[in-house]
């Protein structure tokens, strides 16, 4: 009878095992600057898709170990809202219209004719883990003059912080700080700020 007890007792102990960890996925924000007394673009300015290649296009988040950054890795269960081309896109078109950077920012979205065009291109949106866990965000933004057909702003903005706390949580709102930066620091070198 023992015996029985004990196969009913190892049964039990393998149905016991912990759940299968679920998706997360978590979205990118950035808070804007005060707003510019004077636009630095006259009339229509539209935000483009960011550009991405490879892993940093895709929706899991990047991350790589701080000893050895050149391994870049993909979480198994962490990923972005949107895809981060398309995430960042939507926050830098936020961003720049609560900036008052032109009269008016839109997306290719709302089909308005652009006097203006700003394109991203993503270079790093990494977590790096270890003994000094931080984040590296790195955009190169262009703004290009639709009218006179010619390049206004060519510029790489790269922003390297600290993660606090451990976890992909607290990496993406550091992301966050890292992208607000950026902006803030995109929008001080307009032509006119």
């Amino acid at each position: 009878m023992s015996a029985v007890f004990a196969v009913l007792a190892l049964l039990l102990a393998g149905c016991a095992q912990t759940p299968p960890q679920e998706d997360r996925y978590f979205r990118l924000d950035a808070r804007a600057p005060e707003p510019l007394a004077t636009p630095a673009f006259a009339g229509t300015l539209v935000v483009k898709r960011f550009a991405a290649e490879g892993l940093l296009g895709q929706r899991a988040l990047v991350y790589a170990d701080v000893e050895a950054p050149q391994a870049l890795y993909q979480y198994n269960y962490h990923f972005w809202t949107d895809g981060p081309t398309a995430m960042l896109q939507q926050v830098a078109a936020t961003v720049l219209r609560a900036a008052r950077v032109a009269h008016q920012v839109v997306t290719p979205a709302h089909g308005a004719h652009a006097d203006h065009a700003l394109s991203g291109r993503i270079v790093r949106l990494e977590h790096l883990v270890g003994a000094s866990p931080m984040v590296v965000v790195e955009l190169e933004l262009a703004v290009f003059d639709d009218v006179r057909h010619e390049l206004e702003v060519l510029r790489v903005y790269r922003e390297e912080l600290p993660v606090g706390a451990p976890g992909v949580a607290p990496a993406v709102a550091v992301m966050s700080d890292a992208l607000t930066r950026i902006l803030a620091r995109f929008i001080a070198d307009l032509p006119g700020s």
